[in-house]
């Protein structure tokens, strides 16, 4: 019988000086308190216990998802101003090239990792229109899912300017057809807004969505995404204090109510526990939040 089961990323401790000091052993440490596993994202670590290739079985055995990268060449040459690199969504794109593998490095990445825990793992994916990231991992793992953006209407071909039931119905329809499996509905990526066409509203993506629903993504404090009408810190805040007025909180209730059963990854950048607290944070100060992040998200979902 399926079970909710909620999950940490290794991305809640992505920053220039986590890729220095982060390793397995850290990782492991914040997968097994308060989480019940990790999703992981290739990452350029400098310690190889933190890579897929040298992972620590203690580390091996809490894997229990991966997570493509997102960029490629292309999408950094196409998106940034290298005039002005200190803007911060600027900065944000260029790290994530010196950070991140590529999206076709990360599924190599993804693949040894597989290899590594010896077991099938779930992977998100990020939709192309050649659909070249289902060909390149079809044959490698059971379950496909990806989290639906604004850029799924130019990836797939959807036509924005119809009803959200029918949008809905066009993303299931796509996402079978093309391959998937599932899909990770991200409380933030599914609001992101967009210059020109937004998704549906949140309340129609669960409702139209819920049966592909596999994972859902409680993601907050999202400061790479400063310029967007989202509260993402207010929403991180209610995470700490266990607010249930937030949107966020509304979203995991519409699931709990439906009685959805699936795997919850938390993704909240150590970036917006910092601009939270007021303060750097020490190893003991990320795990406490955590815990308090972890209780409220168990008692909502």
């Amino acid at each position: 019988m399926k079970h909710t089961r909620i999950l940490t990323s290794n991305m809640n401790y992505f920053s220039p000086g986590g890729l220095v000091q982060t390793s397995g052993s850290d990782l492991a440490a914040l997968s097994e308190a308060p989480y019940e596993g990790m999703q992981y994202t290739p990452m350029r670590y400098l310690d190889s216990s933190a890579r897929p290739h040298r992972m620590d079985p203690e580390l091996c055995d809490r894997i229990e998802g991966g997570h493509q990268t997102w960029f490629s060449g292309d999408y950094v040459q196409d998106r940034i101003q290298l005039r002005r690199p200190w803007e911060f969504q600027n900065a944000v794109i260029l790290g994530s090239a010196l950070f991140t593998p590529t999206a076709s490095g990360s599924l190599r990445a993804l693949q040894a990792l597989q290899s590594r825990v010896a077991r099938q793992i779930p992977v998100v994916l990020y939709p192309t229109r050649d659909n070249a990231e289902i060909a390149a991992t079809r044959d490698v793992f059971n379950e496909r899912i990806f989290q639906p953006k604004p850029d799924i209407y130019s990836a797939w071909s959807i036509e924005p300017n119809q009803a959200p039931q029918k949008i809905c119905a066009d993303i299931r329809e796509a996402l079978h057809r093309r391959g998937y499996t599932g899909v990770a509905f991200d409380a933030f990526h599914w609001r992101i807004p967009d210059q020109t066409h937004d998704l549906p509203p949140w309340e129609q993506g669960i409702e139209s969505l819920f049966d592909e629903i596999d994972e859902f993504h409680v993601s907050a404090g999202r400061v790479d995404y400063p310029a967007t009408s989202i509260d993402t810190i207010g929403e991180l805040r209610g995470l700490l204090n266990g607010d249930t007025n937030t949107v966020l909180a509304q979203m995991m209730d519409r699931l709990r109510q439906a009685g959805w059963k699936g795997r919850v990854v938390v993704e909240v950048p150590l970036a917006g526990l910092q601009k939270v607290s007021g303060k750097k944070l020490s190893d003991n100060d990320v795990l406490n939040a955590h815990e308090k992040i972890v209780a409220t998200v168990r008692g909502s979902v």
